[in-house]
């Protein structure tokens, strides 16, 4: 029975005899932090995964270079000329997603000081003075078939960083292309002018843009789409081969006393021209002056013997003559006539003024005269032989007047008598210091 009542007993609480044991608080409530933490972690995993592919790409562009981006390996805008960042910081995918191209754009200097002088094996700064090598030393050939050596300095920038990657790639390949591109253009344009051009510093064709060391070479680049562009190519130190040099820089020390003596007869043409005429002889513009323009046009006419022409030249020439200044226009101002020429018309007109007023002065005494003679004519006879007499015997002729008896004759005695002599003499003498005295005291 008591077996029974176990069993009944087991029987009436099967629930208890299958439940799991009870579960500590503690462990339950390290399970729902690990639950915590592990979300978190998850969370914080796909943050980072996020940030980083959306900010571990960001990269900025210095001032001094440009950027561009190629994303699995092609260039990122190409087709709509974006490819180009500019300056500044800027977001992108992490590599090998994206990968960023940097290039320089600051101005780069190149010399081309080797290929085209000679190949000192000593000091470069005592030239070569023997003969040229054709192995070693360089030259340029001038278009008056002569031989030169010159060095040149290029500045150049890369412009367009997407041609540059493309068909470049790095800055020693551009330095080449720059340089061989420069070097072409330089034996072309040295052989379109002289070597004097050349020596001078002036390598390229006045007048020829084609031969233009500059433009030849960037035509170059350009056809090569390398993005570089030329700033300036400048030439350095030409001179001529060591054989001629010294006989070229005696030509060179000729040219210079010819200049300089071309330039004193300019200033003395312009001293003496202006000492003639003033500002009316004076050249305009390497062109002679107005004034010697008119002289030479006559001076032609007259060769020519042409009347007409000497007329029509002429009579500019007297109309400012007479009026001492050239007639102007509406561009150009009249110019009066100085100098020389303005002094030696100026006393001639008052030489004919005196003459004509010394004229009209004896024609009216002697029609004063005439009238005189025609009223009477023996007083006036006898009034002109009183006052000849008058002037020829006055009191400083030396002549003593006597006459004879009958009044019929007059016997002239010239005074011989030193004391009479010695008054007129003292006389004559008084009367002029009298007038130095007044003159020196007005």
């Amino acid at each position: 029975m008591a077996h029974d009542h176990d069993h009944d007993q087991t029987c009436n609480h099967p629930a208890h005899a299958h439940d799991a044991p009870a579960v500590d608080p503690a462990q339950q409530s390290l399970a729902d932090a690990l639950k915590v933490s592990f979300w978190l972690l998850r969370a914080l995993m796909i943050t980072l995964v996020v940030v980083y592919i959306c900010f571990s790409g960001m990269y900025q562009v210095a001032e001094n270079e440009a950027a561009v981006v190629t994303r699995f390996g092609r260039i990122v805008g190409a087709e709509d000329g974006t490819a180009e960042k500019e300056p500044g910081f800027h977001p992108g995918l992490p590599f090998p997603i994206q990968e960023v191209l940097r290039v320089p754009t600051s101005e780069r200097t190149l010399r081309i000081d080797r290929q085209f002088v000679y190949q000192d094996p000593g000091d470069s700064a005592q030239p070569k003075r023997g003969p040229l090598n054709p192995e070693l030393d360089g030259s340029l050939i001038t278009g008056d078939a002569n031989l030169v050596h010159a060095r040149f300095v290029i500045s150049y920038r890369v412009n367009d960083p997407t041609d540059f990657i493309v068909n470049v790639g790095d800055l020693a390949q551009s330095d080449a292309l720059v340089l061989n591109a420069v070097q072409q253009a330089v034996v072309h344009a040295v052989a379109s002018v002289a070597a004097d051009d050349v020596i001078a510093g002036r390598p390229n064709h006045p007048d020829d843009g084609k031969h233009d060391i500059k433009t030849k070479a960037q035509r170059t680049l350009d056809e090569l789409n390398t993005g570089v562009k030329l700033s300036s190519v400048t030439i350095e130190r030409p001179e001529m081969p060591a054989m001629v040099r010294d006989a070229y820089e005696l030509v060179g020390q000729s040219e210079a006393v010819r200049g300089k003596l071309v330039d004193d007869a300019q200033r003395q043409r312009t001293k003496l021209l202006g000492e003639a005429a003033g500002k009316a002889a004076l050249p305009v513009e390497g062109q002679a002056g107005p004034l010697v323009q008119l002289i030479k046009e006559y001076e032609l006419a007259t060769a020519l013997n042409d009347p007409a022409q000497i007329a029509a030249a002429a009579q500019p020439l007297a109309a400012a003559f007479r009026s001492l200044r050239l007639a102007g226009n509406a561009d150009t101002p009249g110019i009066d006539i100085g100098g020389e020429v303005a002094r030696i018309i100026n006393e001639a007109q008052i030489a004919r003024t005196n003459i004509t007023e010394g004229i009209d002065t004896d024609v009216q005494t002697v029609q004063e005269l005439k009238a005189a003679f025609d009223e009477n004519p023996d007083f006036f006879k006898q009034a002109m032989w009183q006052d000849a007499a008058r002037q020829i015997f006055s009191e400083d002729s030396g002549i003593e007047v006597f006459y004879a008896p009958s009044g019929d004759a007059m016997q002239l005695i010239i005074n011989r008598d030193p004391a009479i002599t010695g008054q007129k003499q003292r006389r004559a003498l008084d009367k002029r210091l009298e007038e130095a005295q007044e003159n020196a005291n007005p």
